[in-house]
């Protein structure tokens, strides 16, 4: 088991201030009217949605969702898609919506910074042309027209 110091040597501090700053989101909004979710759960399931950055920067989604998987974690389904492009069939899984909604609105510093700001971040780091953030374009469309600015 890895202690905590092992942690921040896989998990950089900026990372980890976006997770607490998705978790504090996902907290703030879990009772709006469009999701009507547990705030205490919503909140461990934003503080979670990147711990695959332990295992591997790339596709981090999916090592942490497995991981998650594994450790028996009810959600882990969520961790493992937050990463995928959201489809109309994704309407009724709004821990998943609520769960990309703050991904892509908490920039890398963990402030709520809006969906432009964080796309912007993406293009610096993955470039315009990349899956990541033609992803999280997408993902941002998606949401806008459900009504999340």
């Amino acid at each position: 088991m890895a202690d905590n110091q092992q942690i921040q040597k896989m998990i950089p501090d900026n990372r980890m201030e976006h997770m607490h700053g998705v978790a504090e989101y996902c907290y703030k909004h879990a009772t709006d009217d469009f999701y009507k979710l547990d705030r205490t759960h919503m909140y461990i399931l934003g503080l979670l949605h990147d711990c695959g950055y332990i295992q591997k920067k790339s596709h981090h989604e999916y090592f942490g969702g497995n991981l998650l998987k594994e450790l028996g974690y009810k959600d882990w389904k969520e961790i493992y898609d937050h990463g995928k492009l959201l489809r109309t069939e994704d309407l009724n899984n709004k821990k998943l919506i609520l769960l990309v909604e703050a991904d892509m609105k908490v920039d890398i510093g963990g402030e709520e910074a809006g969906y432009d700001t964080r796309l912007e971040g993406v293009a610096r780091r993955h470039g315009k042309d990349s899956r990541a953030y033609e992803i999280c374009s997408r993902n941002v469309d998606f949401l806008r027209k459900l009504g999340r600015p």
